[in-house]
């Protein structure tokens, strides 16, 4: 089951790399990160996938493990 912790926006995203909204919006477009939801004017993204683009093969090793 997931809870709000499993969610991050784009401000928390911007804080945690230290890049600009639209590196954020870049990152979708190219397919690094996938758009979970849209609530308003805020869009979430999960943060499993957000903490992929820091260790791309432990992400994937996390998924294997689970599986």
């Amino acid at each position: 089951m997931t809870g709000p912790n499993d969610y991050m926006e784009v401000s928390e995203i911007c804080e945690l790399f230290g890049v600009a909204r639209n590196t954020v919006y870049r990152w979708r477009r190219l397919g690094k990160l996938k758009q979970v939801s849209k609530v308003g004017r805020k869009t979430y993204y999960r943060r499993e996938d957000v903490y992929a683009l820091i260790d791309p093969e432990a992400a994937e090793k996390d998924k294997a493990d689970n599986a």
